[in-house]
């Protein structure tokens, strides 16, 4: 309880201190209705793989968008690009793994891009970001919090019926090859035989073939004394 209240205490100071960042046009950036989402989406990007916590890049875009340094339609690109940077903790967890470990961080990142690129074309071709902003009108950071659930939840439910195709392209991007599984256990010497699928029977003993002997009878090959049953 005690780190959740510092985490809010830590935010409204964040927010009180980025006032004065909403009459800076440098820090506005430019108003083009294309290079906006590409130039939100890198710096989101950028910024939480540079300090590598998604948690951490949300809570101080929620601060600027509280202070209203920044409008929730042009948080929500910085947003998108933050899904895209949070992807680096994986790709530096997959650094001297082998390749199905590496074959997962490329599924998870083919995921946030296609999330992106789809939440990014349906912001700038229908007013999704409004639509959002109606839920909480007064609350910017629960703005923020509800386009980001709904970005995964959507993401996660249009990508699953094809997480076969995903792993399929994981494959053709990144092909096993043969000299790195060398070190995995394997059979090396021990090769099956032709003929040893018609071996023996368990359980079961074979007596070498002797003659039997004039009227010995059914214990003919046998020593004195000693019958079939008794061995």
């Amino acid at each position: 309880m005690a780190g959740l209240g510092v985490l809010f205490i830590g935010m409204e100071m964040m927010s009180s201190s980025m006032m004065p960042l909403r009459d800076s046009q440098a820090f506005c950036g430019p108003d083009d209705q294309i290079l906006q989402p590409l130039l939100g989406i890198a710096v989101g990007a950028l910024f939480t793989a540079l300090i590598q916590s998604s948690s951490a890049s949300v809570g101080i875009l929620q601060a600027l968008a509280t202070s209203g340094a920044i409008s929730f339609s042009s948080s929500v690109f910085i947003l998108f690009g933050q899904n895209i940077g949070t992807c680096i903790t994986a790709i530096l967890a997959s650094i001297g793994t082998n390749r199905s470990a590496k074959r997962a961080t490329i599924i998870h990142l083919m995921f946030n891009i296609i999330g992106t690129v789809l939440f990014t074309i349906l912001c700038i071709l229908f007013p999704l970001a409004d639509l959002v902003a109606s839920f909480t009108p007064d609350a910017p950071a629960a703005q923020i919090a509800n386009m980001h659930t709904i970005f995964n939840i959507v993401t996660t439910l249009l990508l699953l019926p094809l997480g076969n195709q995903l792993a399929s392209l994981a494959v053709r991007i990144l092909p096993e090859q043969p000299e790195e599984n060398r070190d995995e256990m394997h059979l090396e010497y021990l090769t099956p035989r032709p003929g040893q699928q018609q071996g023996r029977q368990p359980g079961r003993l074979r007596y070498p073939h002797r003659p039997a002997a004039a009227g010995a009878g059914s214990d003919a090959g046998y020593g004195p004394g000693q019958h079939r049953d008794q061995l």
